[in-house]
């Protein structure tokens, strides 16, 4: 109540929504058992954040398959942003760990996800004959994206190498020079699937998982 002429600060305090892991879901998909979705109050004012960090409004939000590992409770401690690109993913597999022969025959598994999309393509670019395979029928639509051939069953000897997008962040750099210059001529066209509200997330995090999205699953929180 005193004077003095100074400025009180304003305190402002808002509502959010959030999906919080309530338990370890070990084995196969989580349910609403596991995550579940609850209001909470949160302070703006100065004095409430602590040193070095920020309040920040999410706009948009990516739902990667990495969730999973922190689900499980097996999470490895690899959270970098580029490694959670899929195009730089796709990059890798095929420019660096594949590098398959102009003319070769490449199959691409999850063809309508958000790698196999890039991958396809990126193969294209090679002048690779890319084949491609689909969860179901409705999904081969993703041929305008530059893939042909799909195919819901492919029978192949095939060689298999794991890797870890961490592990080649030396190369990002090339890899967004050569993403950029593809999209601008129009060579690689991403897709994304983009739902709205932080209410979908559940939903759209297990749709990764049984077939059922096409592209690069994101939410819209905010606009």
């Amino acid at each position: 109540m005193g004077g003095g002429g100074g400025v009180a600060a304003a305190t402002t305090v808002v509502e959010s929504r959030e999906w919080y892991l309530a338990a370890i879901a070990p084995e196969n998909l989580p349910t609403s058992d596991h995550l579940k979705l609850r209001t909470v109050t949160v302070s703006l004012d100065y004095e409430s954040i602590p040193d070095e960090q920020m309040a920040l409004q999410l706009l948009l939000i990516s739902v990667d398959p990495y969730l999973r590992s922190r689900i499980t409770g097996r999470d490895n401690g690899i959270r970098d942003r580029e490694g959670r690109v899929p195009g730089f993913t796709a990059w890798v597999g095929i420019k660096v760990i594949g590098n398959p022969d102009p003319g070769s025959n490449v199959f691409i598994s999850a063809a309508a996800g958000g790698v196999g999309m890039f991958a396809g393509q990126l193969a294209k670019l090679k002048g690779c004959r890319v084949v491609g395979s689909t969860g179901s029928d409705e999904k081969n639509p993703a041929e305008r994206e530059g893939l042909k051939n799909l195919l819901n069953i492919v029978g192949k000897e095939v060689k298999m190498e794991g890797f870890l997008c961490g592990s080649f962040l030396n190369r990002f750099g090339e890899f967004s020079q050569q993403m950029e210059k593809y999209m601008k001529e129009g060579k690689i066209k991403p897709k994304h699937k983009i739902d709205q509200g932080i209410e979908s997330f559940f939903e759209n995090f297990v749709s990764l998982f049984s077939s059922s999205n096409v592209g690069k699953v994101i939410i819209q929180v905010a606009s």
